[in-house]
């Protein structure tokens, strides 16, 4: 991680990198702030036409009721529900799919031929051509209930002025001893600068800046290094 970011960045010439406030556990904050998500499919092969429409809705209906009883026993609100319809179609006779958005309420015949001329557009995109004299299929039809969770937010650092040394450390760099200051992360307010060589420590993760570079902390507690490389 940010131990040898710098290093790494020299070596591919890139100039700044970005050291998120938690990089040890970023992952894990991820997992913990995603929406709960639960993804639903049934098969229904049929030409894609206005009489197909109620017979569509139904299966939908049926799919979403699924994902909200899903969600409700995970403690979601009606409020916090959110769901998303999707279709795979094909040109009968097609043995491959293109999947598509569609609104999320209760489709109308107007909402299928939409559906249809998107198909086409979409596969001249994927192939190159279409085919608008030909029909188009069903094949599968699909659900996404999403519970949303709320925001995590990170502490948004205020702290004016550079911040104070903590320590000083022996490393080895470029062939050489030397002693570097060593900085608190949690100390490194909104524009508090530091040049290198200089060593940033924290709960979670340690940032090495190398001498000759620079790093600032931004607003939401990113910690910016510029390499001076370009």
């Amino acid at each position: 991680g940010p131990l040898h970011a710098v290093e790494l960045a020299r070596e591919l010439s890139i100039p700044r990198i970005l050291v998120p406030p938690y990089p040890g556990v970023t992952s894990a904050w991820g997992m913990l702030s995603a929406d709960v998500r639960h993804d639903y499919s049934l098969s229904h092969v049929a030409e894609l036409s206005p009489v197909a429409c109620a017979e569509i809705n139904r299966k939908y209906a049926q799919l979403a009721g699924e994902g909200r009883a899903a969600l409700a026993r995970e403690g979601f609100a009606e409020p916090a529900m959110a769901f998303a319809m999707f279709m795979d179609l094909r040109y009968k006779g097609q043995s491959y799919e293109l999947t598509l958005p569609l609104s999320d309420r209760s489709l109308e015949a107007a909402d299928l031929q939409d559906a249809a001329e998107c198909f086409h557009r979409l596969h001249r995109l994927h192939y190159g051509y279409c085919r608008e004299e030909a029909p188009v299929e069903v094949v599968t039809l699909r659900l996404v209930a999403t519970g949303a969770l709320p925001g995590m937010k990170t502490r948004t650092r205020t702290r004016d002025g550079n911040p104070e040394v903590l320590d000083a450390r022996r490393l080895y760099l470029s062939g050489t001893y030397r002693e570097v200051p060593v900085y608190a992360r949690e100390q490194l307010g909104e524009g508090a600068e530091i040049r290198g060589p200089a060593v940033v420590t924290q709960a979670d993760s340690t940032t090495l800046i190398w001498p000759g570079d620079r790093a600032y902390s931004d607003h939401w507690g990113n910690l910016i290094v510029e390499t001076g490389v370009s």
